[in-house]
């Protein structure tokens, strides 16, 4: 019965992936932000009317983009520290709007240069699905149930609108502060280690994690031994 939910929850993942990056799998389509700078003055003059771009495909092609860019090309240089680049801090990590954040920097690292947003999208859809399942079950959700609940918060609004965002590291990977709080709350041996978790988290992923470290610090003071 474990074995079969297992592979229910598997071939879900599966089903959203294909569905969700059936253009990039099938017609080369890749995720681009940078295309809605066409739409912007003078490019809107030489290319055509089209609609505005979002504010944050804009701020994601400006902003984000050319530091995905710089990690593809020269790696760990950009994305850990880099003095000539803003954000960059004489030995610290990059700050996560700089692309410091876990997830830009493993696309930066793993796609192709012009892959890295696709590669960016898959990887918080896979975290976001696997942490809230990981983070249900560690509730003591059943197997079904933690299935379709990381469906439906891997493809929230909370989730979808920061997808070409760098918060979006930690609504993919905020739920593990849950999960390691717990697996504290009934393994309390584990709980160091469930809270080296969330203080990583906290410290990588910046500011949009502290409500998924208070939620829970909340769980494990109201249910912790």
């Amino acid at each position: 019965m474990q074995r079969s939910s297992g592979r229910a929850a598997l071939l879900s993942l599966l089903a959203i992936l294909v569905v969700l990056f059936y253009p990039a799998l099938v017609l080369s389509r890749v995720v681009a932000p940078e295309t809605a700078l066409k739409s912007v003055p003078p490019w809107r003059l030489q290319w055509g009317p089209s609609p505005a771009p979002s504010p944050l495909a804009l701020r994601s092609a400006t902003h984000l983009g050319p530091r995905l860019r710089g990690i593809s090309r020269r790696g760990l240089e950009l994305a850990v520290w880099n003095p000539y680049i803003g954000g960059g801090r004489a030995g610290w990590l990059s700050s996560p709007a700089e692309a410091g954040a876990p997830l830009p920097v493993a696309a930066g690292l793993l796609a192709r240069p012009d892959s890295v947003w696709t590669a960016l999208v898959a990887l918080e859809v896979l975290a976001s699905f696997c942490t809230a399942l990981l983070s249900l079950r560690a509730l003591g959700t059943g197997a079904r149930g933690a299935a379709l609940g990381a469906i439906v918060y891997s493809l929230s609004g909370a989730v979808c609108s920061h997808w070409l965002d760098w918060r979006g590291s930690a609504f993919a990977l905020g739920p593990l502060a849950l999960a390691a709080a717990a697996l504290g709350a009934r393994r309390p041996r584990w709980r160091p280690l469930g809270w080296g978790v969330a203080a990583a988290l906290l410290l990588t992923c910046g500011s949009p994690a502290l409500p998924f470290i208070a939620l829970g610090l909340s769980w494990e003071l109201l249910f912790g031994a």
